[in-house]
């Protein structure tokens, strides 16, 4: 299967090269010094005056280029979500990496603020729970202290215990998925 992708990507750089060629060809038939400015102005496509072999041996090079720009992108763009997902950056975090979650959650939901509220108030706290959804998992969590209080009030770390037992019940939907 691969050598058909491959001719298929070889017979189109080779018409690609073809095309581009024809104008030199034409302009060949018009003098040795005219095809010689042709090939001063346009030297890759120049390459394609050659013998058939030689062309190939071109459209084998522009594949192998192709190919390689192609991977060297795709390695890039793997790396730059490696990077992101380990800083919690909002490219995603590994399902059951806690750290990375705990960050990009943190920051999206209140910006890195445990103390914080939403605008009306519903949501409060670093992972912005709503009174009811803190204190059933609180409860859950087996911090029936933490039952009634006010998330935004809660120490830092039981705010981060509440939401990584919340976290491993339910996994990242109680907050929409994101991260």
């Amino acid at each position: 299967m691969r050598r058909t992708k491959l001719g298929i990507g070889l017979g189109a750089a080779i018409a690609a090269a073809t095309i581009a060629a024809v104008p030199i060809v034409s302009s060949m038939s018009a003098g040795a010094e005219s095809a010689e400015k042709v090939r001063v102005e346009r030297p890759a496509a120049a390459r394609f005056q050659t013998h058939p072999l030689d062309q190939l041996a071109t459209a084998e090079a522009i594949r192998d280029y192709v190919e390689l720009v192609t991977l060297q992108d795709y390695l890039a763009a793997l790396a730059a979500n490696e990077r992101s997902s380990s800083r919690g950056g909002g490219g995603g975090c590994a399902p059951g990496d806690w750290e990375c979650f705990k960050a990009c959650t943190v920051d999206i939901e209140s910006g890195g603020a445990y103390g914080a509220s939403s605008r009306n108030g519903t949501y409060r706290g670093a992972y912005q729970f709503d009174q009811r959804t803190w204190d059933s998992n609180a409860a859950a969590s087996g911090r029936t202290d933490l039952v009634g209080q006010d998330p935004a009030a809660a120490s830092v770390g039981d705010q981060d215990q509440v939401a990584h037992d919340t976290y491993q019940r339910r996994g990242k939907s109680p907050w929409g998925g994101r991260c």
